[in-house]
């Protein structure tokens, strides 16, 4: 089960991103409905900064940047900002150093910020195991085989496995191209961190002085071939995207920038255009039919197949139509890229605009009634934050003291703490103690709270008769506490309860609901799934008609998310050490699943899924490009899954 991946190249350098902080102007309280983020593109080549912008659906206007440092040609400042929200379509403004109509590669990359590398504690030697690993070591030693005579692309794709340094060496026109010698000779055994030194014959080609290189040529060649060649040489790939017509082209190299043979410094950049396909299946999808959804059904349903930006807009309707969807643009079964916008028109009851409340820093619960007691519908999401925050609202779509039409939704971040939360809490025992005071010191302490009214005694009015979970028992946060509380103004005959413990839940629910009762499942831990493991009101109670009985039914163990440690989202990371992927244990599992994605042919592809048994993937031979990866606690064989932890990115460089 346990095995040692190692990712294919994904050189998109051009789409790679440098962990810059949000700018502190930047707040999602104002982002407009159907917003993204806008790609962060300084420092990149124009043509790299223009193909990144273009993905994201966003026109590019360039302008001229002020005299100042920095490569000609790469991109000093942009409007709107990189991580701003903006609709796509409207114009970003990027201005060139050196002026709008340069497109000269930088001589060298842009720097990381300083303190970004490898994480405390994280093993960079490719071959030693981690303490506890059971992953196999590196490649073993292979024999280097015979690339004399060979042309340099077939030589570098023969010894891919290992370094190469490339030599340019004078000699007869007969050997142009070709390679001449090579070290160590072939039949040599070299292991995974070996370099073989090969010498490339150039006719008349004097040697190049100290400190530059050789623009070897990398047309047609496959983007694999081509770093190494670049890499052999001392030269930085810069790979941009390129629509070709020919599909014979995709993902080969269609022109490179400096050409080939020119002397640069080394450690240049060569801008690589990589050609691709105008269109591709896998990022489109069909918009799905939402007419006559509500509204909250149609988001979910677009968000699932891939749409999740929308722009509403409001129709006066009927009592009857009111909260569908009328229209939707793009037509239902219409083919559309994946991220782009769909409109829906909604219905609306009343087109008087009122004032959204603000409800920036109240607590989740407080804000949420607030918004539906003005009429909104409300959507909620969460994002880590400060120790001081968790709980509240830290952003609030559209902002607060805004005006919309009564049943929009308004969208409200909540506040939850970046750090491991306790696995497990103890229920309070609050038997006895008068509804009114307990309800406030439960949820305070994380857990959910349902109120059953149920017959008694006149002084016992308004006290908890019951609880369920009991008092003392561990239970994860959030869990719901079922109370019991004593109500005096029962006038009409009761109804006995029976006793449905063990029963299935499916009958013991008709048979409440024959009797006038209304039924709540509530769900634990248990087994056989489907059994009824606790009732409130108890067996023997009498209550009145239309009153709720709460039935406990069993299901299968869930398991908790999985807390990831390291590496730290948007952290870059040089290729020549590795990676390690961790994260905290969950209880009751029994392994993980790790998912890795890179951004490859203008989007996240996944590159694959691996199931670990440790709290830890390591991976040894790495190629630089950008990756997201996120992991799931696993148990009974796979059949049982938690839901996935939060999706991370890094650079590999």
């Amino acid at each position: 089960m346990m095995r040692a991946p190692s990712f294919p190249l994904v050189a998109a350098l051009a789409l790679a991103f440098a962990p810059t902080p949000f700018s502190s102007s930047w707040s999602p309280a104002f982002a407009g409905p159907g917003a993204v983020r806008v790609p962060e593109v300084i420092d990149l080549p124009v043509a790299a900064a223009e193909a990144e912008l273009s993905a994201g659906g966003f026109a590019v206007e360039r302008r001229d940047a002020p005299a100042g440092g920095g490569p000609i040609g790469t991109i000093a400042s942009q409007e709107p900002g990189g991580f701003q929200f903006a609709v796509p379509g409207i114009v970003v403004a990027v201005y060139v150093r050196g002026g709008a109509g340069t497109s000269n590669p930088p001589a060298t990359l842009p720097q990381l910020p300083s303190g970004v590398g490898i994480p405390p504690g994280v093993n960079v030697d490719p071959s030693a195991p981690r303490p506890g690993s059971s992953l196999p070591p590196a490649t073993a030693e292979a024999t280097v085989p015979n690339v004399r005579g060979k042309t340099e692309a077939e030589a570098i794709e023969l010894l891919k496995q290992w370094q190469i340094t490339i030599l340019t060496v004078d000699s007869a026109a007969a050997n142009e191209g070709r390679v001449t010698d090579q070290k160590p000779a072939a039949g040599s055994t070299l292991g995974p961190e070996g370099v073989v030194e090969i010498s490339v014959g150039r006719s008349g080609t004097p040697p190049s002085p100290a400190g530059t290189s050789l623009v070897p040529s990398v047309v047609g060649l496959t983007q694999d071939a081509a770093t190494q060649a670049l890499t052999a040489a001392r030269l930085v790939p810069m790979f941009v995207p390129t629509i070709s017509s020919d599909p014979t082209k995709a993902g080969k190299v269609i022109s490179q920038e400096p050409v080939a043979g020119t002397v640069v410094a080394s450690d240049s950049n060569v801008v690589v255009n990589v050609g691709r396909v105008a269109a591709s299946a896998i990022n489109e999808a069909e918009v799905p039919d939402c007419s006559r959804l509500p509204e909250g059904v149609a988001r979910k349903r677009l968000a699932d197949a891939g749409f999740p930006l929308l722009i509403v807009k409001d129709r006066q309707a009927s009592v009857a139509d009111r909260g569908l969807v009328l229209e939707q643009d793009p037509a239902p079964m219409t083919r559309l890229l994946k991220g782009r916008p769909v409109t829906l028109t909604v219905g609306r009851l009343l087109m008087l605009p009122v004032s959204v409340p603000d409800v920036l820093n109240v607590d989740a619960l407080g804000a949420e009634k607030a918004l539906r007691d003005a009429g909104f519908e409300v959507e909620k999401v969460f994002a880590d934050t400060l120790p001081g925050s968790v709980g509240k609202v830290v952003a609030e779509e559209p902002p607060g003291n805004s005006s919309k039409v009564q049943g929009s939704f308004v969208k409200i971040t909540i506040g939850r703490s970046s750090f491991a939360a306790p696995t497990t809490i103890p229920v309070p025992n609050v038997v006895g103690l008068p509804e009114n005071q307990v309800r406030g010191d439960l949820q305070a302490r994380g857990f959910a709270v349902r109120v059953n009214l149920v017959p008694g005694a006149p002084t016992d009015a308004g006290r908890i008769r019951s609880q369920s979970p009991q008092g003392g028992v561990l239970v994860a946060p959030g869990t719901e506490i079922a109370l019991e509380v004593v109500r005096v103004d029962v006038v009409e005959p009761g109804v006995p309860l029976p006793n449905y413990l063990n029963m299935d839940a499916a009958t013991a629910q008709a048979d409440l609901q024959a009797k006038g009762l209304r039924v709540a499942l509530a769900y634990t831990t248990g087994s056989p799934p489907g059994r009824v493991l606790g009732q409130q009101p108890s067996a023997g109670i009498v209550t009145v008609r239309g009153a709720l009985v709460t039935l406990t039914v069993a299901r299968p163990q869930e398991l908790g998310i999985t807390q990831l440690v390291e590496p730290d989202n948007r952290v870059a990371l040089p290729r020549n050490h590795g990676l390690v992927f961790r994260w905290n244990p969950v209880l009751d599992a029994e392994d993980y699943q790790i998912e890795v994605m890179s951004w490859r042919d203008d989007g996240w592809q996944r590159e694959n899924q691996f199931e670990m048994r440790d709290l830890f993937m390591k991976v040894n031979r790495t190629k630089a490009g950008l990756y997201q990866w996120h992991v799931r606690a696993r148990r009974a064989g796979g059949t049982v899954t938690g839901p996935w932890s939060e999706m991370r990115q890094l650079r590999v460089y």
